[in-house]
């Protein structure tokens, strides 16, 4: 805990953005899953 976070409260707030990959757009190179901070892409073979 840091010396400012002893006196105030945090006012901090986590926001979700949706994203959604555009299927026409997508040339299946996987290069979304080493950049996707989240770990929410994954690839699936057909």
């Amino acid at each position: 805990m840091g010396i400012l976070e002893k006196y105030f409260k945090s006012t901090h707030q986590e926001v979700k953005i949706p994203f959604v990959i555009e299927q026409d757009h997508c040339l299946h190179c996987g290069n979304c899953l080493s950049v996707c901070p989240q770990g929410a892409v994954e690839k699936i073979s057909d």
